[in-house]
């Protein structure tokens, strides 16, 4: 009885280690789980900061685009003001020219 005993109590133990050691590969196979999980999220993570700076070049371009527009619509505004001018100038003068072909009549009758 008693070899048949010990012969139980190995089998017994043994099984015991192999649950252990199969606990142990499950865990160290979930962490290898979890870091091919981490090494993903960082791709990922770099794909999203890629196309956040590509997002900010774009930004950066549509804001140059617009300063441009802006310093266009700015001299087109200062050559507007600039014509304003002009033609009142003009407008003056021919009041002026206006004026003094009233005059010129007047004192040549006199």
């Amino acid at each position: 009885m008693n070899g048949i005993d010990n012969a139980i109590a190995r089998a017994i133990h043994a099984i015991v280690k192999a649950t252990y050691r199969m606990k142990n590969f499950i865990y160290g196979l979930n962490n290898v789980i979890y870091g091919l999980n981490n090494a993903i999220y960082g791709i990922l993570k770099a794909i999203y900061g890629v196309f956040n700076s590509i997002n900010g070049i774009s930004n950066a371009i549509n804001g140059i685009r617009n300063s441009i527009d802006g310093l266009n619509n700015g001299i087109n505004g200062l050559k507007n003001a600039i014509n304003g001018i002009n033609n009142s100038t003009n407008g003056l003068n021919n009041s002026i020219n206006g004026i003094n072909g009233i005059r010129n009549p007047l004192n040549s009758s006199i």
